[in-house]
């Protein structure tokens, strides 16, 4: 990626007006469609989300627009993307940390289903 030249990803939408300042939706444009354009857009958005990540943020992808033809055409017409709607990316934190209950190492390779 070099920062000099043009992104082939956008940031078309984001809810950050929500009554709900826990979560924040976003909508990512193409300007492209070429397998150069798939692999920059990633690339971007690995960066997006690792930063988020530094900051306690949560993210939840969506591709529906990216194999539905209907629900990118919906996407663009509600919200006035200009390229092609590919991801839906929620980005928040959670109200409570979930904690969930794990086996002890040794009760596990102990199980009768493990095998070595």
């Amino acid at each position: 990626m070099n920062p000099d030249e043009p992104s082939v990803m956008n940031l078309c939408w984001s809810s950050d007006d929500m009554p709900n300042q826990a979560t924040m939706l976003t909508v990512l444009t193409e300007t492209e469609d070429t397998p150069r354009a798939w692999l920059e857009t990633g690339e971007h958005l690995m960066q997006v989300l690792l930063e988020a990540s530094g900051y306690g943020v949560n993210a939840a992808i969506m591709n529906l627009p990216a194999t539905s033809t209907e629900v990118r055409e919906m996407i663009t017409s509600h919200v006035g993307c200009s390229g092609d709607p590919i991801l839906l990316v929620r980005f928040g934190r959670p109200s409570r940390k979930l904690v969930t209950s794990r086996r002890p190492l040794v009760g596990l390779m102990l199980h009768p289903g493990f095998r070595h």
